[in-house]
């Protein structure tokens, strides 16, 4: 009997590393979640804090790159791709992580009346107003535009809204 040769091609993989840094004086967050958006599928990476080094092994392609951590604003890198190359990895360079500002405000109807149990969107999430139609939301990102239109639409500032 002859032989039969089988020829397994294996791709080589490349890869991306960031280092997750606090400001000075800042608690480190007790977890942090790194999802990685590319050509293919790749699972989050979810792990507590340790000293703020990821790197993951990425099939080659342009990818971006989403960080949450406990208590900090969610970092983006979804306007500007980076791209992987088989066999290199890319340095992201440090992300210093922000923790945001307090959201709170209030809902009315046109008589001025608060707006009870309405859901308002902030960033990816969402938050409720109570009975007397406020709301809070921890950790926004300094110049996020609320979900709206007209005057709803203000920008979160370091200052108070007053327009």
């Amino acid at each position: 009997m002859a032989a039969t040769w089988m020829r397994i091609e294996v791709p080589r993989y490349g890869g991306a590393s960031l280092r997750l840094r606090v400001p000075a004086g800042a608690a480190c967050p007790a977890k942090r979640r790194i999802r990685w958006i590319g050509p293919a599928p790749v699972d989050d990476d979810v792990a507590p804090w340790s000293d703020g080094e990821v790197s993951c092994s990425l099939p080659p392609g342009y990818w971006h790159v989403e960080v949450e951590a406990d208590g900090y604003v969610t970092w983006r890198r979804h306007t500007q791709a980076f791209f992987v190359a088989a066999g290199n990895r890319t340095d992201l360079g440090e992300i210093l992580l922000d923790p945001g500002l307090p959201l709170v405000g209030r809902v009315v109807d046109v008589d001025g009346h608060g707006v009870p149990n309405l859901e308002v969107l902030v960033d990816s999430d969402s938050v409720a107003t109570d009975s007397a139609g406020r709301f809070s939301a921890a950790h926004v990102d300094a110049g996020y535009r609320p979900y709206g239109g007209g005057p709803a639409a203000f920008p979160v500032a370091r200052e108070p809204y007053t327009g």
